[in-house]
């Protein structure tokens, strides 16, 4: 900045005050109050102290729980929202604070510092990093205390110390006048010694090395940041005045009650966002009330009836058992899907696009295809498919899977007729054997003493007439685009059927698709492996 030859600061406006004079200089601390020189143990760790080494340890603390951190969640499903800083004591402030530490000890009748290593082991934060939370919630703590733990261990070494205000006197002087009243400062401090296998980098370990850890909220960083030092280093700044300690007393009661307000509008979001419904009614509510099922005003500007009837009860009720299965049965989950089906604005072309992806084609009823988009689009991807779909279940508990698939099918596809066209599409590759065999589940007399288990003796000619039928289903099951492969996955993998409980005998008054019409003729069937029902291929 000039000076203008009629004596003003050009910038500023004022009149004979220089740049150095108008911009207020950053709080630097005073002389100690401690006059006497350091004993020789502190002069001479002073001296040998390398801060670069602590800079470069607190730097590879910082790195162990960004990385740790990164996209963790916490028992609420909330990322932790936090941002990680570290530092390392500089010299100046290391010796003040050894030299106090030192009065200290000997105003207790303790040892005064004799060695190197009695002032590391008393002095526990010459590295140090703080985790800094935005929603200060239990949940968010617990979490970052989970983190700390995986890096550091559980043991004894480890120190975990609450500060609650009470940790720490109203000032370092006797003569202060000022009764706090409210706590403070307020955190978690985490102590522990750094492992010989985390020395990566430009970070070189040594085996006294220590770092401390300071989990606060936001509001306590900022409050920690202001007056922190002033309030509690008073031989570096100097004995805080009454007004000062009343002003910072009055923020640190306003920062509490931030947090706690914090702590509730987290708890409001997560409670909109991520709690878990137990009931489909709860299911049922919230599309009612959810933004993305809100048509958008029509032309004339008038409200509209919105998508509500994009769920019909069936088909809410089948989609709401897949979320509850797959730990999708909350608010956000649902409503990120269904904006990227299209909705609110155009979701046609979304479901039209999902549902473009499966042989052969076909058109579920009013209220089923979006219910249908949305278990596709949410179904699990590390659940294996085709032969490597598990084999654990016994013969009448296949034969009640693929029944409830075929009761799905003929769910979504609108009717049993439907169903059969579906399944007698020439697109859908099924030899005539697999026929035979898929008949037995469709309509066969035996289905009920096999789904029974009764007549231990026919388990193994049932067994034949369902081995067909399944590894048909497993085959479309390998098929990403296939329906029946969906559905089966659905009730093999996920375990949901078209009600909550169903009754075998609910399964075949439900099942009424019917026999399935042989397509080859019978030489061409001897052809495919001489198949006949009940007769395995070892006979």
């Amino acid at each position: 900045m000039t000076r203008s030859p009629g004596g003003h600061d050009e910038g500023t406006g004022n009149t004979g005050i220089s740049a150095e004079e108008f911009c207020p200089r950053p709080l630097e601390s005073q002389p100690t109050w401690i006059r006497e020189q350091p004993s020789q143990t502190i002069h001479d760790f002073v001296k040998d102290y390398a801060r670069e080494h602590y800079e470069e340890l607190a730097k590879a603390a910082k790195a162990l729980i960004d990385r740790k951190l990164a996209d963790k969640r916490d028992s609420n499903e909330e990322e932790v929202q936090a941002k990680v800083t570290c530092r390392a004591k500089d010299q100046r402030s290391l010796e003040e604070k050894l030299k106090m530490r030192n009065e200290e000890r000997k105003q207790a009748h303790e040892k005064e510092y004799q060695t190197a290593d009695d002032i590391r082991d008393d002095i526990k934060d010459l590295a140090g990093v703080r985790v800094v939370l935005y929603t200060p919630n239990e949940a968010q703590r617990n979490k970052v205390r989970e983190v700390i733990r995986d890096i550091w261990g559980w043991g004894p070494e480890v120190e975990e110390i609450h500060h609650n205000g009470s940790n720490l006197s109203a000032t370092n002087n006797t003569k202060s006048t000022y009764v706090r009243k409210h706590l403070d400062y307020q955190a978690v401090h985490y102590r522990t010694p750094m492992k010989e296998d985390q020395g990566t980098g430009t970070y070189s370990w040594k085996s006294y090395d220590k770092v401390e850890i300071q989990v606060v909220s936001a509001l306590a960083h900022a409050w920690a940041e202001a007056g922190h030092d002033v309030l509690y280093k008073t031989h570096a700044y100097g004995r805080p005045s009454v007004q000062e300690h009343r002003i910072l007393d009055a923020l640190s009661g306003l920062i509490v009650s931030g947090d706690l307000l914090l702590e509730q509008f987290r708890e409001l979001v997560t409670k909109r966002t991520y709690a878990k419904w137990k009931q489909p009614e709860q299911f049922a509510i919230f599309l009612e009330d959810v933004d993305v099922l809100e048509r958008p005003p029509g032309p004339d500007g008038q409200d509209t009836e919105g998508y509500q009837k994009d769920f019909a009860q069936d088909g809410r009720d089948i989609l709401f058992r897949f979320l509850e299965k797959t730990a999708n049965n909350y608010p956000l989950a649902v409503r990120n899907t269904l904006r990227d089906l299209g909705y609110p604005q155009n979701p046609e072309a979304g479901l039209n696009e999902e549902l473009q992806r499966f042989t052969p084609s076909f058109k579920p009823p009013e209220g089923l295809l979006t219910p249908l988009c949305i278990i596709s689009r949410l179904f699990p991807k590390d659940k294996v498919k085709g032969k490597e779909l598990v084999e654990k279940h016994d013969i009448s508990k296949r034969c009640s899977i693929m029944m409830d698939a075929l009761i799905l099918l003929q769910t979504f596809a609108g009717s049993p007729d439907d169903a059969k066209t579906l399944l007698s599409d020439s697109r859908v590759s099924m030899t005539n054997a697999e026929t035979e065999s898929l008949n037995f589940v469709l309509d066969s007399l035996n289905r009920r003493d096999c789904l029974l288990e009764f007549g231990k003796l026919h388990l193994k000619h049932w067994e034949d007439d369902l081995r067909r039928a399944w590894s048909w289903f497993q085959q479309q099951a390998a098929d990403d685009g296939s329906l029946c492969g969906l559905l089966f996955r659905l009730t093999a993998q996920i375990g949901v059927s078209v009600t909550k409980e169903t009754s075998d005998h609910e399964r075949m008054s439900k099942l009424k698709i019917g026999s399935l019409s042989r397509t080859n003729t019978p030489e061409e069937d001897d052809e495919e492996g001489g198949y006949q029902s009940g007769i395995s291929d070892d006979d």
